[in-house]
């Protein structure tokens, strides 16, 4: 069942910032080589196909945990309209996720990049998350974000509720563009 018709204005405004990450990538990558894709520019700082394969990485473990809590949530009869709030944990996520960053927070052993892969994989598979993500938000058009609550891949011990976890999925997604962003300007690629 899809709740795409009800969404409230909170789940529609994180429905527009995961579609328009797609457009974001599309900017990012626009003229760039294989080996740009692949150059730190710091050894301690992520290339661009490091960050896109950390969001990928993330979203592959987030996705079915979202996927199961709002299906849970539909069985257990959790309807509601928003706005939804965040809770105190939630709304500290999403703050030290906004860019830029205030301080580097060291990414969880299972949302690191490993062997990201060619461009053209990365990018297809972002596109994909991105889709899925749209398609979470739609089906949890109707329910009660604040009282579906989702635990972290990373750690079952950073528990938030559904609304804190989009809008945390969100602004991680927008640090890690901006951290691309910013290595893609070092690295001299021009806007096409």
């Amino acid at each position: 069942m899809s709740g795409e018709d009800t969404l409230s204005p909170q789940l529609e405004g994180l429905r527009r910032e995961f579609q328009a990450a797609g457009h974001n990538v599309e900017e990012l990558l626009a003229g760039m080589t294989e080996e740009e894709f692949r150059t730190r520019i710091r050894p301690e700082q992520w290339s661009v196909g490091e960050c896109l394969g950390h969001l990928n990485a993330v979203a592959r473990l987030y996705q079915p945990v979202l996927e199961r809590a709002i299906e849970e949530g539909r069985e257990k009869g959790y309807f509601g309209t928003g706005p939804f709030g965040h809770g105190v944990m939630g709304w500290l996520s999403v703050r030290l996720m906004e860019p830029p960053p205030r301080f580097r927070l060291p990414a969880p052993r299972p949302f690191q990049p490993v062997d990201h892969g060619p461009l053209r994989e990365v990018k297809r598979e972002f596109d994909q998350s991105r889709e899925r993500f749209v398609a979470a938000l739609d089906d949890a058009g109707g329910l009660d974000l604040s009282r579906i609550k989702v635990a972290s891949p990373a750690s079952a011990l950073v528990r938030l509720n559904l609304a804190a976890a989009f809008a945390f999925l969100a602004a991680h997604e927008r640090r890690h563009l901006w951290q691309a962003r910013q290595v893609r300007r070092a690295l001299g690629i021009s806007s096409s």
